[in-house]
């Protein structure tokens, strides 16, 4: 999450789609009802070898649980997308039916020639809901996912580029030494640097919790090193 969160200060658009929000939705309830199931069995557990009473385990149970699972998750992917400022495409507004279907019938990725193809809906969807919007938008998209068929649909699209892994991704977004040099340069040959001070001071700020200190001493005399604070 908090590699997510770098999207919101740098102006890059962080899609997401309704489609995967509603799977991502479905699994997290059935983790989070699994958990709670679990550990509402090791009270029973607990209680029997403890000599609770029911009414004392029930209190605890509801202590712990004031919430529904779809409550907690729903709070929790909220708190994810005001975070990481996302944009949620709504695939119903850019998927057409007839792109689905044609993919379908003609075995193209997502689906492919395998007997479960009719459980890539949801991913043709979602594909084509970004491809229409990346096309609108004049903007390409770099897609983030491990599945094989998103990877196969992404190779055939001029607007879809695949990466398998999320770090490799992020990475496509730093920049190096050279790069922020003259981007440096050219701000202030422009004379647009009214607010570099304070951009500065928030980047420091923002990156000194990541800043690492390791003091090595040869010394005869014994001696402990603390760092208090990094300005």
């Amino acid at each position: 999450l908090m590699q997510l969160e770098q999207f919101s200060r740098k102006g890059i658009p962080h899609l997401i789609c309704d489609m995967i929000l509603f799977e991502i939705t479905s699994h997290l309830v059935t983790a989070a009802e699994k958990r709670q199931a679990e550990l509402r069995t090791a009270l029973k557990n607990l209680s029997n070898s403890w000599g609770m009473s029911k009414d004392r385990r029930d209190a605890v149970g509801e202590s712990l649980f004031d919430k529904t699972a779809v409550q907690v998750t729903k709070e929790r992917l909220d708190a994810f997308l005001e975070s990481t400022h996302a944009t949620t495409i709504e695939c119903a507004e850019y998927a057409k039916l007839s792109d689905v279907t044609k993919l379908y019938y003609e075995t193209k990725p997502p689906f492919g020639a395998k007997e479960d193809k009719k459980k890539e809906f949801p991913d043709a969807i979602a594909l084509l809901a970004l491809e229409e919007w990346s096309r609108i938008n004049k903007k390409n998209i770099l897609v983030v996912s491990s599945d094989g068929d998103w990877k196969g649909f992404c190779e055939t699209s001029s607007f879809l580029y695949f990466i398998e892994k999320l770090p490799h991704a992020l990475s496509s977004f730093q920049f190096g030494a050279d790069d922020a040099l003259a981007i440096f340069k050219k701000a202030i040959e422009n004379g647009d640097v009214s607010d570099l001070i304070g951009q500065i001071d928030y980047k420091v700020n923002m990156d000194s919790d990541n800043i690492e200190i390791d003091v090595e001493v040869d010394s005869y005399f014994s001696c402990e090193h603390s760092v208090d604070q990094v300005i």
